[in-house]
């Protein structure tokens, strides 16, 4: 069996309220391991980050970050809820955080009384290439030159990819991200979390469980295979924002609401505060995710915007 290894990744946070940023990244060696994945911030006291919710930063150290991931070889997975997690079509075996899919927590807070919704915002995927860079939200990358082995069924209009055919095929048109909101503390009584799943490819006639692309080209080269009747409810469309106040038109990419404690900054301000858990993998059932695609090199970066809410 195949494991998909990626020869180089790059993870980018960015995380928008108002008109401040803040950035990530994270950098797969060629043998898979992290070697840096840094975390900053410009924000001054309006937004800190942490990964153990007692130390916050403006700028976090890589080391923070990487002493909480192990070992990751990304291969084929797959879930229905963006929370557990197995193999697709090609590997068995359990599934290991952060060795086989990245699992990362954030905990932020602040002491701004405004922007309290936060919302991931502005997919650009598609107005970029690899070797470009954009503010907003994206998943892109480099792309691999691959000679088909055999006749498959690549499309949903019954395209055929011929045997011998050189295409260039992305691994970003394959990758999922889930969000996750957790509770802020015991105390958090509410019954009800944000709970995401993008494809940020935008292109869901390609998403989970297609009866071409990855799946006829499996069939072909290993036989039956089953398809799943079900697949997981994933957001293809970002949120769209009111340009004329702090508004969201929707909440299609609602993430996280930052919740007011009783904990107070130097300037004697509440601080409010959130924690999600954001897990990427590759998924094993989008028809995008086959031979063609081993070794690409990608580039995600991700802007959350805060805003007072949904406009009613």
């Amino acid at each position: 069996m195949k494991k998909l290894y990626l020869a180089t990744i790059t993870f980018v946070l960015m995380i928008m309220v108002t008109t401040t940023v803040t950035y990530a990244w994270l950098s797969l060696s060629t043998s898979n391991v992290v070697r840096n994945l840094e975390l900053k911030t410009n924000l001054g006291d309006q937004l800190e980050i942490s990964i153990d919710g007692l130390n916050y930063y403006q700028s976090l150290p890589s080391e923070v970050i990487i002493s909480k991931l192990g070992r990751i070889v990304l291969t084929d997975i797959t879930s229905m809820d963006g929370k557990t997690f197995e193999h697709g079509m090609r590997v068995d075996g359990p599934v290991i955080k952060n060795r086989d899919y990245v699992s990362i927590d954030f905990h932020f807070r602040t002491a701004s009384l405004r922007a309290h919704e936060v919302y991931l915002a502005n997919n650009v995927s598609k107005d970029i290439t690899y070797n470009q860079t954009k503010d907003g939200t994206f998943i892109i990358s480099r792309g691999k030159s691959w000679v088909s082995d055999l006749d498959f069924i690549y499309g949903p209009n019954d395209e055929v990819v011929k045997k011998g055919d050189v295409g260039k095929y992305y691994i970003s048109d394959a990758i999922r991200v889930a969000i996750h909101e957790q509770p802020l503390n015991q105390e958090d009584k509410r019954t009800e979390f944000s709970s995401k799943i993008f494809d940020l490819s935008g292109n869901e006639e390609r998403g989970f469980g297609k009866p071409y692309g990855a799946f006829d080209y499996y069939i072909k080269k290993r036989g039956h295979i089953d398809l799943p009747e079900v697949g997981p409810n994933t957001i293809y469309e970002l949120s769209e924002f009111s340009k004329t106040s702090p508004y969201a038109l929707d909440n299609n990419s609602h993430i996280l609401t930052l919740i007011k404690t009783d904990e107070l900054n130097d300037k004697g301000m509440h601080y409010y505060k959130g924690q999600v858990t954001m897990n990427i993998w590759l998924e094993g059932w989008d028809a995008d995710l086959f031979d063609a695609v081993f070794g690409d090199q990608v580039k995600m970066q991700f802007e959350f915007k805060a805003v007072h809410g949904l406009l009613t």
